[in-house]
């Protein structure tokens, strides 16, 4: 979790995304619900140190493992996500209607 959480260069620009997955080679290994964005280091870690000055420009987002029915949509499903070209916010996977999801 907190390694897909933060630390983040950027906010996406999609206000509806909801969704972000943690991925290794494109396998999605969780997917967890984006409460808010925070700014970096003002929530606790517990496996990672995070060293981040006060003037940091870099965020976080606030969430929890997605509801069963989400996470079987998603989990140990192989993805093609298109170039991102630096960015890390892509749209992948199943996306329909109500879904957004991030790529971490």
């Amino acid at each position: 979790y907190e390694a897909t959480r933060g630390v983040w260069a950027k906010v996406p620009r999609d206000e509806n995304l909801k969704y972000a997955y943690a991925t290794y080679g494109g396998l999605i290994m969780e997917v967890y619900q984006i409460e808010c964005w925070v700014k970096a280091g003002s929530q606790q870690y517990f496996t990672r140190d995070i060293a981040l000055g006060p003037d940091t420009k870099r965020y976080e987002f606030v969430g929890r493992i997605a509801d069963e029915h989400i996470r079987k949509l998603y989990v140990g499903k192989l993805i093609k996500k298109p170039p991102s070209y630096g960015s890390p916010f892509v749209k992948v996977g199943v996306v329909r209607n109500e879904h957004s999801v991030s790529a971490a």
